[in-house]
């Protein structure tokens, strides 16, 4: 699942911390201001 949200660091911080709760979270990668990654 890739989710793209903007906010300061404690709203990244809150949403990572519900992620982990919801469903079996295996990695969260913050990819910075414009972020693309291709795996």
């Amino acid at each position: 699942m890739t989710i793209q949200t903007v906010g300061d660091a404690k709203v990244l911080e809150q949403i990572e911390k519900q992620l982990h709760k919801l469903v079996d979270v295996l990695r969260v990668s913050e990819l910075g201001a414009g972020g693309l990654r291709r795996t």
